[in-house]
C-alpha cells in the first residue's frame, strides 16, 4: 500500500531565465581533457532575477550530468 498527502505550497511567482547559448552550438564536439568556455547572450534579462546562480548541465543521449 502506498500513501501520499498534500501540503500547502507557496504560490509566489517564480522567474525562469534561459538565455540563448552562443557556444557550444549544435554539432560541437568536445574531447576528454579539453577546457571550453560556455557563452550565452544575457543582453535581455527579466527585470527581476531572484536566483542569480546559474547551472550548466551536460547531456548526451539520456544521461545528464551537472
Amino acid at each position: 500500500m502506498v500513501g501520499a498527502s498534500a501540503s500547502p505550497v507557496n504560490q509566489a511567482k517564480r522567474d525562469v531565465y534561459t538565455p540563448p547559448v552562443l557556444y557550444p552550438h549544435a554539432g560541437t564536439v568536445w574531447n576528454v581533457g579539453e577546457r571550453h568556455n560556455v557563452t550565452w547572450d544575457t543582453s535581455n534579462p527579466p527585470k527581476s532575477i531572484t536566483n542569480k546562480i546559474g547551472t550548466i548541465m551536460l547531456r548526451k543521449g539520456g544521461l545528464t550530468t551537472p
